[in-house]
């Protein structure tokens, strides 16, 4: 936005759009920074979200697992049968 305010400003009369020339590159370059550190960090989070959700799975997973142990070496075999997982 300020980019484009300031190539606006620019269109002004030549004593006021000369200053604004610099201010709009320097805008400009800045504004590509923030969108290239946006797009970095958006691609770390992604990855790092999804190697979360993998470790939250196997975890589950594996919980479930002792519990079937747990409840096969704990419980009578009638009552197995009988209780969900």
């Amino acid at each position: 936005m300020l980019a484009l305010n300031a190539l606006i400003e620019l269109r002004a009369p030549a004593r006021f759009g000369a200053g604004f020339a610099v201010w709009r590159r320097k805008s400009r370059s800045v504004g590509q920074k923030v969108e290239t550190i946006a797009r970095e960090l958006e691609t770390q989070l992604t990855g790092r979200t999804a190697n979360l959700a993998h470790s939250i799975q196997e975890m589950t997973e594996r919980s479930r697992g002792m519990n079937a142990w747990s409840i096969s070496h704990s419980t009578p075999i009638e009552l197995i049968d009988r209780r969900p997982l």
